[in-house]
């Protein structure tokens, strides 16, 4: 599901063409990887497995709250789903906005510090993937590791659309990957696990805050 949502988005070298409401079909698919963990952990008869599912069923409807209101708000600001729409609008405030929103977003979704909740080793041992062994354990953590070049791949074509259209496109695109990923590594290992409530308790309150500030600049602009 990730590689064919990545599939999807107009980088550098992409031949394949953007079409009307490709935005939707591109953030179905990068959801599917947490469904699918949740789904796994459910299933295990282990009590860390369902343990483990449970905060992140608890965490996905947190940090989506914020990662689907940046993506809606620039769609709003553009008047359409379609992602070559919406990299053709030209920058407003509501891109900052949504920028801010989507980045608090993206260490809850690679479930590092300090919402590693779901993962939690040291309370949940492997967590959701606990009973799991071999192809199928490789196949979780593959698409793990996808979900977070997906999501760069999103954020570099949904706020730096100019700068991938030129000849250092792909240049760009590795310099702005690297910016991400350094991000979330300084913030995984400067801070400390929070509990769940707090976790949720921060989505809800300034992820809420950044949604409807970048809705409102939507709107106006």
């Amino acid at each position: 599901a990730v590689v064919f949502a990545m599939a999807l988005l107009p980088l550098p070298g992409n031949a394949i063409p953007s079409f009307s409401g490709d935005l939707i079909l591109v953030v179905y698919l990068m959801e599917m990887p947490a469904f699918c963990l949740v789904l796994a952990g459910y299933a295990s008869r282990s009590l860390y497995g369902q343990v483990s599912a449970s905060r992140e069923a608890v965490l996905l409807l947190g940090y989506n709250l914020p990662f689907l209101a940046a993506v809606v708000a620039l769609a709003v600001q553009a008047g359409s789903f379609n992602l070559a729409d919406i990299a053709a609008a030209p920058w407003t405030p509501v891109h900052l906005l949504a920028a801010i929103a989507f980045l608090i977003a993206v260490p809850a979704r690679m479930r590092s510090n300090p919402f590693s909740i779901p993962n939690a080793e040291q309370e949940i041992v492997a967590g959701a993937t606990i009973e799991f062994n071999g192809l199928p354990l490789a196949l979780f953590e593959l698409a793990h590791g996808l979900e977070l070049v997906g999501l760069v791949g999103l954020f570099a074509v949904l706020f730096f659309p100019a700068i991938l259209s030129g000849g250092l496109g792909l240049v760009w695109y590795v310099l702005i990957s690297l910016a991400l990923v350094v991000l979330v590594t300084v913030l995984a290992v400067s801070t400390a696990r929070l509990r769940l409530n707090q976790a949720f308790r921060f989505y809800w309150l300034w992820g809420a805050l950044t949604a409807v500030a970048a809705f409102a600049a939507a709107l106006i602009w």
